[in-house]
């Protein structure tokens, strides 16, 4: 049975937290970075499930886990309207792309959940970048960013 919860993580990873929440604090950025780790691969489109009831309630868990790693740092200014979010995923082996992206649709609509969106509506998801062969876990890292106010569609 294939789960994902933070208790889970911590015992597998060894980390004391299960995601590293910082602020980038390069100026005229303001992005935000949230570590994740990978969601179970039943969520992957191209994940295989007899029951779909299972696969609807990963996608719940899922959502409730990682809106509660992004509450962590709710801060003045936030919800953004729209923002940019640029997904890097660190992987044994390459995937496809849209999968990818399709893949971590639950994180995205966990922050709406957390408050960092007002709707992911207005959330634009550029193109993933992939790290493979890393000794390191596999995650995803998602780098949040504002669109400024000004800024045309």
């Amino acid at each position: 049975m294939e789960t994902w919860d933070i208790e889970r993580f911590r015992r597998e990873t060894g980390r004391v937290a299960p995601a590293k929440v910082h602020y980038d604090r390069k100026p005229f950025t303001g992005a935000i970075l949230i570590e994740y780790p990978l969601p179970p691969r039943i969520l992957h489109p191209n994940g295989r499930t007899r029951n779909y009831g299972y696969r609807a309630a990963m996608i719940r868990k899922t959502r409730a886990n990682a809106a509660l790693i992004a509450r962590g740092f709710v801060r003045t200014g936030l919800p953004w309207k729209k923002c940019t979010i640029h997904p890097t995923f660190y992987l044994k082996r390459k995937q496809d792309g849209d999968n990818l992206n399709a893949w971590i649709k639950p994180l995205i609509d966990s922050l709406q959940d957390a408050g960092i969106v007002a709707n992911d509506s207005g959330v634009t998801l550029l193109a993933p970048t992939q790290i493979t062969g890393a000794k390191e876990t596999p995650r995803v890292v998602l780098r949040i960013t504002e669109v400024a106010k000004g800024a045309s569609e």
